[in-house]
């Protein structure tokens, strides 16, 4: 085999962009902003296993991972460390279609202390090889049965361009050979999310380009981890979230077309104190929405208060809650509201938070 086909051989098996919530059928960031993932592939004459780490929030995501590789007929070991990034961007107003564009870059280590190549016998040593891709592309995904289900179904189409380059080298450094090539790869996947916290994603992909093509079967695993619990999430937007302003007035909720509406909010912890002396009751915070969903908090006030540790924890819950911005002209803009919380020692009606 020649080192030019073993690096396409190598390419199909990581062409794949990186990780990207809807987009790409995974467990969405929100709440969960750190993700372990494992997963694997394979084709006819390849196969990859490895996992690793990715971290997001409602638009942006990154990725860092390794895995290992096997090719048949070589005995050499290879492996690929890698990470990309990229955007989610809402393409409908309830928030359940995405766009993502995506790049990424990765750098393949092997095989190593390989004889297979054409004339690795015949100068009598082994060779290492060494691969630098950098890849580009976007991806595609909506919910199929909404965002109430306990199992939500996600298909996915995406589509990314490869530049690769690589050298090979003797076991003494001396270099032998290098080329450049681009490959194109087209994958289609369901993403399966269990909850919040655990998304399985088979994928297909088609890859060409390099002298060659193949069909790759993936599958990955994703555990969501860290951050805080929601209680309440909702996908449902204001028809003007994800769109640039550069309006910085804070407006009342009576010059607005539409309200904020609360996205993610999580539980409301009882401080136990409280709870034992019997204290409850409904907290009103005023609160300035930036145009990005997120609260100023260091402009909540309290309008209505309960008790000083009640208040606290009001104050603690509005720090982690994201919103739908309001609109004004069919653009976000700053919007101040009273935002009521209530803490209830028997449990709160579905509904009241």
């Amino acid at each position: 085999m020649r080192p030019t086909s073993v690096s396409v051989v190598l390419l199909l098996v990581c062409a794949t962009p990186a990780a990207a919530q809807d987009c790409l059928g995974f467990a969405p960031y929100p709440g969960r902003p750190l993700h372990f993932f494992v997963r694997g592939a394979f084709d006819n004459s390849s196969s990859i296993y490895g996992g690793g780490l990715s971290v997001g929030s409602s638009a942006a995501f990154g990725e860092l991972n390794v895995e290992g590789r096997s090719l048949d007929g070589h005995t050499g070991s290879s492996f690929t460390v890698g990470g990309g990034g990229g955007l989610q961007l809402p393409l409908s107003h309830d928030g359940t279609v995405h766009l993502c564009p995506i790049a990424q870059v990765a750098f393949l280590l092997g095989p190593n202390n390989d004889y297979n190549y054409d004339f690795g016998p015949l100068f009598g040593y082994s060779l290492r090889y060494r691969e630098t891709d950098w890849t580009f592309g976007g991806a595609f995904g909506f919910s199929a049965n909404g965002a109430t289900h306990q199992v939500r179904i996600n298909p996915t189409f995406s589509y990314a361009h490869t530049l690769a380059y690589d050298h090979v080298n003797t076991e003494t450094g001396v270099s032998l050979n290098s080329h450049s090539r681009s490959l194109e790869t087209l994958t289609v996947g369901v993403g399966l999310l269990i909850g919040r916290e655990v998304s399985i994603t088979p994928t297909l992909s088609h890859v060409s380009g390099g002298g060659g093509s193949s069909l790759l079967v993936g599958m990955r695993v994703a555990f969501a981890i860290g951050g805080i619990r929601s209680a309440y999430v909702s996908k449902r937007s204001t028809s003007c979230a994800g769109l640039a302003s550069t309006d910085s007035t804070v407006y009342d909720t009576t010059q607005v077309a539409e309200r904020p509406v609360i996205h993610i909010a999580p539980e409301v912890v009882y401080p136990p104190m409280e709870r034992e002396l019997l204290i409850y009751g409904r907290v009103i915070l005023g609160v300035v929405v930036g145009f990005d969903g997120v609260p100023d908090t260091n402009a909540v006030t309290v309008l209505r208060s309960i008790d000083p540790g009640i208040d606290r924890e009001a104050l603690r819950w509005i720090s982690r809650v994201t919103y739908w911005p309001a609109c004004r002209e069919g653009r976000p803009v700053r919007a101040r509201i009273a935002q009521p919380l209530d803490f209830c020692l028997g449990g709160c009606p579905r509904g009241k938070r």
